[in-house]
């Protein structure tokens, strides 16, 4: 080759390389791909492990369907194992009652699938529900059994029946059988709390299950019904709160979809609706967690957002250990969420920031409290409330009002001085400017 073709191929050669070093990623932008690239093969992985699980319980309830009752015990202890009786069963329904809810739990997954608030109504004048009758409600962690994946949440568990543990404590207790091991779920209701206590147990599990990481991942999805006429006022005061065990509260936008993934220890999460919320908190803090809010179907599904969260829980598979947690399903009235001591409960309630939170904390909710006790209606509380306001806010507002009424009484003369003095002579205008207003 030529002298002219080799320097043409030098420069090509490097004009590709600035090229490439010009337009190479950077570690945030490969960190980022990396990221994007784990997620998509962890979400293929959980859909084929879902897939695989149902696909498997299909066809053990098909293949059961024309069976004696001994057959197909048989068969499913053939496909399942240990796992045989818990996969297939008939959905029964327990109720816990007291004076200010109404909780309904299922054994199918052993959990609570609707929550009735005594005393409350919808738009459409039927009872309140914060979890509607048609929600998908999720509770339960994902383990493996002999090279099957399954989640607590599709299993049948057996029930213990309502119990009467004193004269105010309700109790239920659903356990999950796997050969002499077992996972168990207790349920305490009180009577004049809005909360629900839960225990959960295992014994006997270490040689017969595994999880995917060193915690149990709980998971928690539901889809907030819709109570209000005004669907979009609703959805945005409908979000996921969560704290951290330092005390601060963080929560995910309102305007749309979001999600977040926090490695921190969290004392609590909380699906907070517009008048109430579900909150689940943890006697020991939850070994961090992922919270994702889906705004619902705006044609009309009745469902405001679909939210969920996956809680790290630090609880091993060895012989007596437990965790516990309780179920707070509150309205969002700052008393009742203050009577939580410590619990930052009332951060559910958006009183603004900083020095206007204070204010609405410690002036305007305790000033409203006391004209609630004297007057009836809230029109009246209203109108008194603006008018106090008004008048704290007068010798401040005065001088305002005085200064706008003297421009008003020399703005005349301050036409005629512009008259005067055209733009040119901004000096003399000036000058007259400031005569007039000594």
């Amino acid at each position: 080759m030529d002298k002219k073709t080799n320097i043409a191929l030098i420069l090509c050669f490097g004009i590709l390389v600035i090229f490439w070093w010009l337009n190479k990623p950077s570690e945030e932008e490969k960190a980022r791909w990396q990221h994007y690239y784990d997620s998509l093969a962890q979400a293929e992985s959980l859909r084929q492990d879902s897939l695989a699980r149902v696909r498997s319980a299909n066809e053990a309830i098909v293949d059961t369907v024309s069976l004696s009752d001994s057959a197909k015990v048989a068969l499913l202890s053939q496909k399942f194992g240990l796992m045989a009786g818990a996969v297939d069963g008939e959905e029964e329904t327990t109720i816990l009652e007291n004076d200010l809810i109404k909780v309904c739990l299922s054994n199918k997954g052993g959990k609570i699938t609707n929550v009735v608030m005594k005393g409350y109504t919808d738009y459409q004048d039927s009872a309140l529900s914060i979890y509607g009758d048609k929600s998908a409600t999720s509770f339960g962690f994902p383990f493996i059994h002999n090279n099957r994946s399954y989640n607590t949440n599709d299993l049948y568990f057996t029930s213990s029946g309502v119990k009467l543990l004193d004269d105010s404590t309700l109790s239920v207790s659903y356990a999950l059988n796997i050969g002499d091991g077992q996972v168990r779920y207790d349920y305490t209701l009180v009577n004049g709390l809005y909360e629900v206590g839960f225990k959960m147990s295992t014994s006997n599990l270490a040689d017969k299950v595994s999880l995917p990481r060193s915690n149990v991942d709980l998971v928690w999805a539901a889809d907030m019904p819709q109570q209000e006429k005004g669907r979009k006022a609703e959805s945005m005061w409908s979000n996921v709160c969560y704290r951290y065990a330092s005390g601060d509260v963080e929560d995910l936008s309102a305007a749309g979809d979001d999600e977040a993934e926090e490695n921190m220890s969290i004392d609590w999460v909380a699906y907070k609706n517009q008048f109430f919320s579900s909150v689940f908190h943890a006697k020991e803090c939850f070994a961090g967690v992922t919270v994702k809010s889906q705004a619902g179907n705006p044609e009309g599904d009745g469902f405001i957002k679909r939210v969920s969260s996956t809680l790290g829980v630090k609880l091993d598979l060895r012989e007596g250990n437990s965790a516990e947690f309780r179920f707070l399903f509150l309205p969002n009235y700052f008393y009742a969420l203050e009577s939580y001591d410590g619990m930052e409960f009332t951060k559910l309630i958006p009183l603004s920031w900083g020095i206007f939170r204070w204010i609405n904390e410690y002036f305007i909710i305790p000033l409203f409290k006391a004209l609630e006790g004297v007057f009836s209606s809230y029109g009246v509380i209203i109108l008194i409330l603006t008018l106090i306001i008004k008048l704290i806010l007068f010798p401040f507002t005065f001088s305002s009002f005085k200064s706008q009424a003297k421009m008003r009484v020399l703005k005349p003369q301050m036409d005629e001085i512009n008259k005067k003095y055209p733009p040119e002579k901004a000096m003399e205008r000036q000058q007259a400017t400031m005569a007039l207003y000594r």
